[in-house]
């Protein structure tokens, strides 16, 4: 069959033809100046730092969640797949908090959700702010305003080494790329890293760690830090440190947990609180070694009397240093929640990208590599 068109009719479909091409041209030069939304940086800025903490498996964004703490400070809580975190604050530019191979503190939590510095993860539950992880503690919602300066001091600390890099990318409107090309624009980086001689002895203790927390106690990580230190001396140095009856495993890769763990030792045995911040510990770690014949010095610093070299300095010499962060009521000097966390490694970077991250182990099982940022509370050393 043969089809006639006539020649007008050819004329109309061929401005047609041309419209549509405009169009479809228009719109593609559209969509390109509106995908690389603000949104779609920051899944691009996300993106990249999996690619650069995944250690051993490949992981990929799960899904986002957002948090602030007590003052009103935003952060981002990004979970990964099949496990691992991040937590970034993007007026700041920096991941303030991340691990590869640690459960995110929120999963499966999907309320109004808080996040006050390392360890201290809370969701909204009626009246009362639940910890994610550390079931037995709770904060009323009643004092919460107590602790916003403990809140505004962690953020300011955070403030000094903002991420410049990826705020400048965030603003950049004429950058219309991924990330990764964006970072390959800035050669200069100056990374520094340190660690104890053996770093890999918190690495690789994920499970059985040494945890211990008393009925109707909100824990006694204090008391499990101390342990975590004590043992590697006992590995390492001395085997005088402590007993053996400690230890799960005669390699001495292990410790024990609940009511037989080290920890517990230390807390009734040496102990005299459950919540301890620098100061309690130094006492009890004295109390301690007064038993023994072994000769050491303690170092304990509240915030104001330390910074970031006391600490590198104390690991580049082989001294991992327990870091306390605290939520503290400034009108009531006996109210404050502490937590510790022993430093055993420390990445400095001096670029845009900026900021000082300790690698961390926080006396949980499964919690044994872990990277924060800001230190406020005070730190102890054994020397």
């Amino acid at each position: 069959m043969r089809v006639r068109v006539s020649f007008l009719a050819l004329v109309g479909l061929m401005n047609l033809i041309f419209t549509l091409r405009i169009q479809t041209f228009a719109h593609s030069l559209d969509n390109e100046n509106t995908f690389w939304t603000r949104k779609r940086k920051l899944e691009s800025v996300f993106s990249y730092q999996i690619d650069k903490m995944s250690e051993k498996k490949e992981l990929k964004i799960d899904c986002i969640k957002e948090a602030k703490d007590f003052s009103g400070n935003e952060y981002l809580i990004v979970e990964c797949n099949p496990i691992g975190y991040m937590i970034f604050c993007e007026n700041l530019g920096r991941f303030v908090e991340y691990s590869p191979e640690a459960m995110s503190p929120f999963k499966n939590q999907d309320g109004e959700l808080y996040y006050c510095g390392p360890t201290f993860y809370y969701v909204k539950e009626k009246n009362i702010l639940q910890h994610t992880i550390l079931h037995q503690e709770q904060i009323s919602l009643v004092d919460l305003k107590k602790y916003i300066p403990s809140c505004d001091m962690l953020y300011k600390t955070l403030s000094e080494e903002k991420g410049e890099l990826i705020l400048n990318y965030l603003e950049d409107e004429d950058f219309k790329d991924n990330f990764s090309k964006y970072v390959n624009m800035y050669t200069s980086n100056t990374v520094v890293y340190g660690y104890v001689n053996h770093s890999d002895f918190f690495y690789n203790m994920s499970s059985p760690c040494g945890f211990f927390c008393p009925t109707g106690s909100n824990g006694i990580c204090g008391y499990v830090a101390l342990s975590q230190v004590i043992a590697y001396r006992d590995k390492y140095v001395d085997d005088n440190y402590m007993t053996d009856n400690f230890w799960v495993d005669a390699n001495k890769n292990n410790l024990k947990n609940g009511i037989l763990s080290f920890a517990a030792r230390l807390r009734y045995a040496y102990g005299t609180v459950d919540s301890t911040d620098s100061q309690d510990i130094k006492q009890v770690s004295e109390n301690y070694f007064n038993t023994l014949t072994l000769s050491v010095s303690h170092t304990s610093r509240y915030v104001g009397f330390f910074n970031r070299n006391t600490i590198k300095n104390a690991i580049d010499n082989d001294k991992p240093v327990i870091l306390f962060g605290s939520l503290a009521d400034p009108s009531n000097v006996g109210n404050h929640t502490n937590h510790a966390v022993v430093a055993y490694k420390y990445v400095e970077d001096s670029s845009l990208f900026g900021g000082t991250t300790y690698t961390a182990h926080f006396g949980w099982d499964g919690y044994s590599n872990i990277y924060v940022s800001g230190v406020i509370g005070s730190i102890y050393i054994l020397n």
